[in-house]
């Protein structure tokens, strides 16, 4: 794949992870994450080729940065395991993004859904 090319999804992926983040999966349209990006929605489709695999790309996304960041901290400091995990101020946006998108799949009779479409 072109540079260019490669650029162009990265910038989908981003405006995807974006806006899934900020309105859900299913109330983002193709042509929202298009425009966002600065494409059209047909190019979208070009490198994709449905909705359903651009999520599957944010995931692949989300799952690559969070690798990035265990790998980053690595050793860099010890973990007193006696204690438990607290989120870090880096993690809000993830744990948006993943309700947001697992939120919007849910019937609205689902009693956790208001919660997780909030993002808290």
């Amino acid at each position: 794949m072109q540079r260019r090319g490669v650029q162009r999804r990265r910038d989908l992926v981003d405006a995807a992870i974006e806006l899934f983040g900020a309105h859900g999966y299913a109330n983002t349209t193709v042509a929202a994450v298009a425009e966002k990006a600065g494409v059209t929605p047909s190019a979208l489709i070009h490198h994709f080729g449905s909705k359903e695999n651009l999520l599957r790309a944010v995931l692949d996304e989300f799952d690559a940065r969070s690798a990035a960041r265990v790998a980053e901290h690595a050793g860099a400091a010890r973990r007193d395991w006696s204690t438990p995990c607290s989120p870090t101020p880096r993690t809000p946006w993830r744990t948006r993004v993943w309700r947001r998108c697992t939120s919007s799949c849910r019937p609205s009779t689902w009693p956790g859904r208001p919660r997780c479409a909030s993002g808290s």
